[in-house]
């Protein structure tokens, strides 16, 4: 999009794509937060973009899967079912509820 628009190339512009799927706007503004705060950018746009309608549902989860999953090469961490995002939800809620007694 920035280079369709004629903001690319350019050497005093940083541009970052950000996949998390569902927690994609509370990812952005941290990263434009950070952007502003460690890497002396004074301006920030965050642009978002949605493809969903362009996929079909094994391409869709395969992607939002991969943008939340560790890489193949860290050792022993538990991976997830797909959908990963809602899985991932369900084991913080279930953690907090044993952890705090929440009900």
């Amino acid at each position: 999009l920035a280079t369709r628009v004629g903001l690319l190339p350019a050497r005093d512009r940083v541009v970052r794509t950000i996949d998390t799927g569902g927690a994609g706007p509370i990812t952005a503004l941290l990263e434009a937060r950070r952007m502003v705060l460690n890497e002396n950018c004074q301006a920030v746009a965050v642009v978002a973009g949605d493809a969903v309608a362009s996929m079909d549902t094994a391409s869709f989860l395969q992607r939002a899967d991969a943008g939340v999953s560790p890489p193949e090469t860290v050792g022993k961490v538990q991976r997830l079912n797909t959908p990963v995002i809602p899985h991932g939800y369900s084991r913080c809620t279930e953690w907090h509820m044993g952890t705090y007694q929440a009900t």
